[in-house]
């Protein structure tokens, strides 16, 4: 990246963002529908965007500038996946179909990354949460 002028690397970060957040909704909204496609469409979309999730990985993460806005994103793209897998917008219980879910757990389940769960941002949530 550090070849690529700044408006370049901002271009090609937001594309490929944009892209993955593509991919997870896909991916959530395939397996959200119950026996209406192939479970091989599935687990295709589900591969697309674990392949797309390394590869932004692999560029962000080595710049320690973006290193944290990708682990927000990475959990952004978890939320998403969670919110459609769950049918969180129209279960009438709303947040309360989660409610046996521990936090990371949920969002682990739905795809966020190791990296994003042990970042201080979630850290920070907990503690926030927490305090006492």
């Amino acid at each position: 990246m550090a070849t690529l002028s700044p408006l370049a690397t901002v271009r090609q970060s937001a594309s490929a963002l944009a892209f993955a957040a593509a991919l997870a909704v896909l991916a959530a909204a395939l397996d959200a529908m119950p026996g209406a496609l192939d479970g091989a469409w599935v687990d295709l979309a589900e591969r697309a965007v674990a392949g797309a999730r390394r590869w932004l990985e692999d560029r962000f993460v080595a710049d320690d500038d973006l290193r944290h806005v990708w682990e927000v994103v990475d959990l952004g793209l978890a939320y998403i996946v969670g919110v459609i897998r769950f049918g969180l917008l129209t279960d009438p219980r709303g947040l309360d179909a989660i409610d046996d879910w521990e936090c990371r757990a949920w969002l682990k389940k739905n795809g966020a990354s190791d990296r994003a769960l042990d970042s201080p941002f979630v850290r920070g949530l907990y503690d926030l949460a927490l305090a006492y």
